[in-house]
């Protein structure tokens, strides 16, 4: 099950190319649009990318990733999704829920209810700024995230981040609250303390110049 159209979330389905390949007619219509060009880039730019996140201070996290694509590259297949669908579907013992437009045009979760355990791509991160400069209101987002508390999760697996609880779902309310009401007030803000600790600090003032 492919979430949303992010290639770090979909640039390694080729690993899974024997299997179905799940995901939004949305997010399948835009793999398969921008994932040709994506990947052709990728193999030209891969050799200097490692020496920007040096330049950029990136956490060693991010490095690390990078060197693992660095060494998978020249490899790489494109692999879109062979199944589609809108709205929700159930599947085995699990449902996939298409929650819209919010941190890309189209963001899906997948749920199992047995144990209780959410799986919500990048419209949650643990530790990890969100990234709200596609252009969707943050509203939409609110809203998805409202639905996904009503599933009463145990456990919410983010799409950055380690495994949560369910008090996930409401610090990315407040982390969106937050930014939304600065992004208003006019003037220079630092990242407020509760998140200067997190991965991808640099998406704090991205989502503020996007907001304005």
């Amino acid at each position: 099950m492919i979430t949303h159209a992010d290639f770090d979330h979909y640039g390694g389905s080729q690993a899974f190319a024997d299997v179905p390949i799940l995901a939004s007619e949305q997010t399948a219509e835009t793999i398969r649009e921008v994932g040709p060009g994506r990947v052709a880039d990728m193999k030209e730019q891969i050799a200097t990318h490692l020496a920007e996140l040096d330049e950029q201070d990136a956490p060693e996290s991010e490095k690390e990733q990078a060197r693992r694509i660095v060494a998978d590259v020249p490899s790489l297949v494109l692999t879109p999704p062979t199944e589609t669908f809108t709205g929700e579907r159930e599947l085995d013992g699990a449902a996939v829920i298409e929650c819209g437009a919010a941190h890309t045009a189209s963001d899906s979760v997948v749920w199992i209810p047995g144990e209780r355990v959410l799986f919500a791509g990048d419209l949650v991160g643990v530790e990890s700024h969100l990234n709200l400069t596609r252009g969707f209101p943050p509203e939409t987002w609110l809203a998805a995230l409202e639905r996904m508390e009503a599933l009463q999760p145990a456990c919410v697996v983010p799409g950055h981040g380690p495994p949560a609880g369910p008090e996930a779902l409401a610090t990315a309310r407040r982390y969106i609250e937050t930014v939304v009401e600065l992004a208003a007030t006019p003037g220079d803000h630092k990242v407020p303390p509760d998140y200067t600790d997190w991965e991808f600090a640099q998406g704090f003032q991205s989502n503020l110049d996007a907001l304005r």
